[in-house]
């Protein structure tokens, strides 16, 4: 393996241009780094003009795990790490990202989570979230999980179900490896709890990842999730 292995950052994104955009330019002239925007056919409002720094690449169907398992297919990168559309990181970040790989024994790993508000729930929800992960190793997908390519290559990778692909992912790693959580954060938006009423959001987040450790298939779950 070389000193520097590639670090493929795979974008999952719907209607997400100007996003997009603005970690096509945080990334831009990183070395050792490839962007990928994994988008779906349908998709008509993610344009990317005179961008040339991005592998843009489509699922056949729309799906946050379709689009990622066509993003790593397109990808070439010794490392994976599969960031949101709606989630920031430090560029600098990555090398943190290449030494926890490059670590025996570990697996991959995840950021802690600062929700992006001012607001004082926010501010206390990213600390309950960072605790969890940090004692019980299951960080989320917004938290821009990384994984070994071989690794992810070995444990099939991603699942193509509707939901919770990042949890199945995750309990897949710890399987056969350390899992670490960087002390580097992943900045997110807030914009899925103000959608819903954070209340209500959390409240349905827990229940959801309750009824799947309990075995819910995630078909079952996504109608739930989308009932409304």
């Amino acid at each position: 393996m070389n000193l520097r292995p590639t670090i493929s950052v795979i974008i999952p994104a719907w209607r997400e241009g100007k996003k997009l955009l603005r970690l096509a330019e945080i990334f831009k002239d990183v070395e050792g780094v490839e962007v990928i925007a994994a988008l779906a056919e349908g998709d008509m409002e993610t344009v990317l003009p005179g961008v040339d720094d991005i592998v843009i690449v489509r699922s056949p169907a729309k799906g946050r795990a379709r689009q990622m398992i066509e993003g790593v297919r397109a990808s070439s990168g010794e490392f994976l790490l599969f960031l949101h559309a709606d989630t920031l990181v430090d560029p600098n970040s990555l090398e943190n990202v290449r030494s926890a790989l490059l670590t025996q024994g570990v697996a991959g790993g995840a950021y802690r989570i600062q929700i992006d508000s001012e607001a004082l729930r926010y501010k206390a929800w990213s600390a309950i979230i960072n605790l969890r992960s940090r004692w019980f190793k299951l960080p989320y997908g917004d938290q821009a999980i990384f994984i070994k390519r071989e690794l992810y290559d070995a444990i099939d990778g991603f699942e193509d179900v509707p939901i919770m692909e990042d949890i199945r992912l995750v309990s897949a790693m710890k399987m056969v490896g350390w899992l670490v959580i960087l002390d580097d954060v992943a900045v997110t938006s807030a914009r899925k709890w103000e959608k819903d009423g954070f209340l209500y959001g959390t409240l349905r987040n827990w229940l959801m990842l309750m009824a799947h450790k309990m075995g819910v298939s995630p078909e079952k779950l996504v109608s739930w999730y989308y009932k409304d």
